[in-house]
């Protein structure tokens, strides 16, 4: 199981490749609504990156690609999911204040 620590870094990484590939994505995300749990209304499932134009999979549905960039947990207590919230929330809210 990973630290917190680890955990937030990969948030951290994920949203940082976010900013990179999609600018302004953090104000697409609805808050209310996030569940890192749930594939349609996670961070993935609201920017509608899970397939490509052509309807093929992209490196978002990637189990060790989501892993590492704080879409998905691997055997961890499914209460971590709610951490993943926390985290991802904090950086979309950083971001929005930024702007």
């Amino acid at each position: 199981m990973r630290t917190l620590t680890e955990v937030r870094e990969s948030v951290r990484n994920g949203a940082r490749l976010l900013d990179s590939q999609i600018p302004g994505w953090a104000e697409r995300i609805n808050i209310d609504e996030l569940d890192i749990a749930d594939s349609a209304t996670c961070i993935v499932g609201q920017l509608h990156l899970w397939k490509d134009a052509e309807g093929n999979a992209t490196e978002w549905d990637s189990f060790k690609f989501a892993f590492n960039h704080g879409i998905y947990l691997m055997d961890e207590p499914p209460h971590r999911y709610h951490l993943l919230n926390t985290y991802w929330i904090e950086e979309i809210q950083s971001r929005i204040q930024e702007n």
